[in-house]
């Protein structure tokens, strides 16, 4: 009966596991996803500017690969610390309880 009992607990736990982790996943996808349609639009806007820009202002290089790709990566991990700490702040909170305060 206690190795039963022991091996329930072991399931719930590792379920519990999952799905936190599954919902962490979900929250930093949609963060990524809207992250993604951003640069999606702001890349080809930049590129466009950066070259008007060149063109108006003598000295202004018109689009410096390394600085681009150098603040889509900043981008990237900025969101994905904006979405981490909300949904672990999220996921501590017991549904139930949730649940009765609405």
């Amino acid at each position: 009966m206690r190795r039963v009992r022991s091996i329930s607990n072991w399931l719930r736990s590792l379920f519990r596991r999952n799905t936190v982790d599954q919902e962490l996943q979900a929250e930093l996808g949609q963060a990524l996803k809207l992250t993604g349609i951003g640069l999606a639009i702001a890349a080809p806007i930049s590129f466009a500017v950066g070259r008007v820009m060149a063109n108006v202002i003598f000295g202004v290089v018109s689009a410096d690969l390394t600085v681009m790709v150098g603040f889509t990566l900043l981008l990237i991990a900025v969101a994905l610390v904006a979405g981490y700490f909300p949904a672990r702040r999220a996921l501590r909170i017991d549904p139930m309880v949730a649940l009765r305060y609405e």
